[in-house]
């Protein structure tokens, strides 16, 4: 695929991570209050999200198609509650930094089996560029919105996190795409 192609695929990779993002925000006000599904939520969404890209908006039911969307989904879940339980609790004073970069690492692990990717070069290109991405994506939300009039409106400042954060990581995702040699 020529890179005037690959460059045809950035506005679905940003529009996915538009997506996911108000859809993540949006459940707030309609899930039902329970524990565990808001605390699964959010990265269920953009497991679902990467998927869809991935998968070029297909999806069949069988183990080839279920199993790398079961491991997406896992992944970006264990990201998002290492990045709210771990990263924003104990990532003081760059909270934002460090929460978003373990949410981009543990994209990044779930990419690391569904791109079938082998060499120990490609594993570390791919665990870098979202782990940078991902960070980058939390200091910048903090960097614009911290001290801005957002950060009084609660619902506006989630969605303006989640859309940010989930933009950066998915055009993270389609420049490593680019990059990254798989075994596919």
């Amino acid at each position: 695929m020529s890179l005037i192609n690959n460059l045809s695929r950035l506005p679905v990779y940003i529009g996915a991570g538009v997506i996911s993002g108000v859809v993540s925000w949006a459940g707030e006000y309609f899930l039902p209050n329970v524990t565990w599904v808001i605390n699964i939520y959010p990265g269920f969404i953009l497991g679902l999200a990467i998927y869809l890209v991935h998968s070029g908006g297909k999806f069949s039911f069988n183990v080839k198609t279920f199993l790398p969307l079961l491991i997406l989904i896992t992944a970006s879940v264990v990201g998002w509650r290492l990045a709210v339980e771990i990263g924003y609790e104990y990532g003081s004073p760059m909270r934002f930094t460090a929460a978003g970069a373990l949410g981009g690492l543990s994209v990044a692990v779930g990419l690391i089996w569904v791109w079938s990717v082998r060499t120990s070069k490609a594993i570390f290109l791919l665990l870098v560029i979202l782990t940078v991405a991902g960070a980058f994506g939390g200091w910048f939300f903090k960097t614009v919105h911290g001290a801005s009039p957002a950060s009084t409106d609660d619902a506006l400042w989630t969605s303006l996190l989640l859309v940010e954060w989930q933009v950066i990581l998915f055009v993270a995702i389609w420049f490593a795409r680019q990059i990254v040699k798989t075994g596919k």
